[in-house]
């Protein structure tokens, strides 16, 4: 029975040390934007979004990971006359308003992984997300973006930045040793502003 208990112990410790090293991973994402309130707006806030990550696992549970994901852009219009915030700073406009935006940033986190079985196990992604996003208004009435007001035919412009918190949830299921195809779903935070993603991977381990 202890022959049979060191080899056991000696089976688990390799299969550890073997979920070991470097990954790369590439997504595809299907993204819906929180814009806050959009009353009055026609707006279109779903994308498809792309990124690629890049880690370190360093056993079969815990890992880190890095990269960066481009979330697509939204766009809004409206007409009359409509007031909110959007991306972060206030507006007014009276006429026809068109805003788009667009965000992307790199990405910085931890990694959890639980196998079930040698094929198939879930993971779990938490960490920091530093973004940038660029905003564009077009108006032909009045419009008032940023603390900034603009009259006639006018084009307004504006970006935002800053660091927030990401974090997922998703499934993996192993093709052969090496590749993997896998599903999952990632929330973005930038500012008010809240992505939701419906993800797609591959991932090639080394």
């Amino acid at each position: 029975m202890k022959k049979l208990m060191v080899m056991a112990a000696g089976l688990l410790v390799a299969g550890a040390a073997s979920a070991q090293g470097a990954f790369i991973e590439g997504t595809v994402g299907f993204g819906k934007a929180d814009l806050g309130d959009t009353s009055g707006f026609s707006v279109d806030n779903k994308d498809t979004n792309l990124g690629f990550t890049a880690g370190y696992m360093f056993n079969k549970y815990i890992g880190v990971e890095a990269g960066y994901r481009d979330l697509g852009s939204v766009s809004a219009t409206a007409s009359g006359t409509v007031t909110g915030t959007y991306y972060g700073s206030p507006f007014s406009a009276t006429g026809t308003l068109n805003a788009s935006a667009d965000a992307n940033g790199w990405l910085l986190g931890v990694r959890g992984n639980l196998p079930i079985n040698e094929k198939f196990s879930l993971n779990a992604r938490l960490g920091w997300f530093n973004w940038d996003a660029d905003a564009k208004a077009t108006a032909s009435g009045t419009l008032t973006y940023g603390g900034t007001v603009y009259a006639g035919n006018v084009t307004a412009t504006g970006s935002d930045s800053g660091t927030d918190i990401y974090y997922g949830l998703g499934a993996n299921y192993n093709v052969t040793k090496q590749v993997g195809v896998g599903v999952g779903y990632t929330k973005f935070k930038l500012d008010d502003v809240k992505v939701d993603s419906w993800d797609i991977n591959v991932n090639y381990r080394f």
